[in-house]
Order: C-alpha cells, then structure tokens, then sequence
C-alpha cells in the first residue's frame, strides 16, 4: 500500500547531479550578501546557546561565505554525503538564525533548511555500508579535496572578478528586475561550468563511480525533498485549521482584505505611485466572498494533498506547476513573495533536472558515467 502511495521512482546519476548543482546554486543565489544584525534580541533556535553576531562583521562573513562555497562545491561532487549535508544544513541555517532572533522572525527560507534537513537524514540513512571500493589515499581524500578547494576558489574569484562588476555596470541601466535576470544567468552559467569541470577531474578516477550515491539512495535524494517540501505545507495547512478552530476555509474571504492592508502598508512606506490603488483581483475577490472563499480554499487544499505526489513523475509535474502558479498569483495580488518556495517547486515537483537530463542524454556518448537511464 505504501509503496503505491508513495513510489521510488528510477533517478539516473545525471539527473542526481543535475539536482545537486541547481539546488547548490538556489543556496548561493538566496544567500544574504552581508548581515548587519549586531544583536540577537529576541534569540530563536541555536541562537539560544551561541552568539551568532559575529557574522555582522563584513571580514567573518566573508570568511564563513568562503567556508559555505566549500561545502556548497563538496555537496556538488556527491563525495561523502552523509557528511557533507548535515555541514551544509548548519552553514545554511546560521545566518537566517541570526536574522531571525531580531524579533520579526520572517520563514521566507524555511522550506531550503528543512528541505537540506532531509536531504541530510536521507543520505545518513542510504550510506554505502561495508568494505569501501579499493583506492589509495590521494584519489579518496587528496584529489577530490583539492578539486573542491580549487572550484569554490574559481567560483569566489568569478564574484569579485572585474569581468563581474563590468557585467553588473552594463546591465545597470535595465529594470532592476531584468538586470538582475541577467547576473542570476550569467552567475549560473559560471556555476554550471565549474561543476562540470570539478565532475570532470573528479572523475579521472576510475573509482569515482564506485564512490557515488548509489540508485536508491539518488532516489531517497529525491524523495526526501519533496517528502520535507510536502510536509511544511502541510504544517501550513494544520496550522491555518487548528488556529481559526476549523472555520479558516469559511472565514477565508477576509484574506482579501490583507491583501489591501499589504498594498496600503507598502505603498505608505515607500510611496511607490504603482501600488497607490487596490489591484482589480482584490476587488473582485472583496465583493465575491463564495469566490474569494473557492479561490483562497484551492490553495489549502493544494497544500494539503500535495504529500500525494511524492514519487510519482506526471503527477508531482502537475503539482508542481499548480504550486508555482499559487505563489505567482499571491505575490500579482499581496506583493509577497515565495521565491524560495518557488525553486523548491521546480526543483523537487516539476522536477527540472530531470526534464533537463531527458534532454542532455542524447548529447552524452554511451558511457558516459552521468548516462541516465531513462
């Protein structure tokens, strides 16, 4: 019955390493730049027991970026995961903690710490266990440490790069939304580039592939993150019902007048002449309430059966798009946004790095290692 419910699906090497390198740049790209948080107010989480503020000066914060790039290039290679993603998880969650002790606890990038949390607890679960394929010292430890150590050095050098800021000063004079379209592609260009590299040294030797997850745990790579993805919204879900007594879906036509309340709040804090008026949809959903109670219902019933698309291809893809569509119409109506939510979606629902290995395959010779196996 549960495997019914909930199947492993077939996850090539490729399509692995594909997820591994898209999910390891979604952590660079949403990585605060800086953080100028020097108290812990109202402390949530690790905060309890240390004192994180030392991450507010700019040369530590630097340094801890340069520690997390590392693990980032490390989780890429796909070498000692049951390691390498607990590490990353703890890098991950510092400087949100720390963000988050200042008294307004935002959970904006909740959905990427659990998802690594599971992703970590899979791959502690799914660890080759026995006598290790036979290799010496330096293609076990040596080489793929100073591989790693050599990739996040490129990809720090690329930031700071004149080439980079040249980038940036050319693209200056777009919208900042299309300006900042382009750096995120030519970021991830780079990223791509450099994993790829890194994957191609790694693999001069001949037992890498030995070295590797293996299918099942590639799988439970998979499935962990959507079964985490699933699960948050889902606390979402009995959060909303047990707070509002059970009344939330007939009481869900006063979410329309957040909406107004949001618009009014943001454009008296920034007089943006754009969100000066209510948006039409809010209107039309003020003036509706069985509509607005249909249209704000859809969304808890998404997030509530979301858990049953967990291992299955078509129907997560489904899901998947649904998901995206929900955030992309809050943000058109409330002017908040999910993008965190929304790259969880892609990733781990729609599933793009298998479209993308689908389409990768027929460019890669019969034995290449990363040939899926569709």
């Amino acid at each position: 019955m549960i495997s019914r419910l909930f199947p492993i699906p077939d996850v090539s090497r490729l399509e692995a390493f594909l997820l591994r390198v898209l999910l390891a740049f979604t952590l660079i790209h949403f990585l605060p730049p800086a953080l100028n948080q020097t108290t812990q107010a109202v402390p949530v989480g690790l905060a309890h027991w240390f004192d994180l503020t030392w991450m507010a000066d700019s040369s530590n914060y630097q340094a801890f970026r340069g520690i997390f790039y590392v693990a980032i290039f490390a989780y890429v290679s796909g070498l000692w995961l049951s390691v390498v993603l607990p590490v990353l998880t703890l890098l991950h969650l510092l400087p949100y903690t720390l963000i988050n002790s200042q008294g307004h606890p935002h959970h904006g990038y909740q959905v990427l710490s659990l998802t690594l949390l599971g992703l970590s607890i899979a791959a502690i679960c799914t660890r080759t266990r026995g006598p290790s394929p036979a290799s010496g010292t330096l293609s076990k430890w040596f080489l793929p440490i100073v591989g790693i150590l050599a990739a996040a050095r490129l990809f720090r050098y690329w930031l700071d790069s004149s080439a980079n800021a040249a980038l940036a000063r050319m693209v200056a004079d777009l919208e900042p939304v299309n300006a900042l379209r382009v750096l995120t592609m030519t970021t991830l260009l780079v990223f791509v580039t450099i994993s790829v590299l890194l994957h191609l040294f790694l693999s001069r030797d001949p037992a890498l592939s030995k070295r590797q997850p293996s299918a099942l745990a590639n799988a439970w790579q998979l499935m962990a993150g959507q079964f985490m993805i699933a699960g948050s919204y889902l606390i979402s879900v009995c959060s909303k019902m047990i707070k509002s007594g059970g009344e939330w879906i007939m009481n869900s036509h006063y979410v329309a007048l957040d909406f107004v309340k949001t618009t009014r709040q943001s454009y008296y804090s920034t007089l943006d002449p754009t969100l000066q008026y209510d948006p039409p949809g809010v209107k039309i959903l003020l003036e509706n309430e069985w509509l607005a109670r249909a249209f704000f219902s859809g969304g808890l019933v998404l997030e509530a059966v979301l858990i049953f698309a967990i291992g299955t291809r078509r129907v997560a893809l489904v899901f998947g798009i649904l998901l995206i569509l929900m955030h992309r119409t809050i943000m058109e109506l409330m002017t908040l946004t999910f993008h965190t939510n929304e790259a969880a979606a892609l990733l781990f629902y729609v599933n793009l790095p298998f479209l993308l290995a689908c389409i990768v395959q027929k460019w890669l010779p019969p034995h290449n290692s990363l040939k899926p196996q569709l």
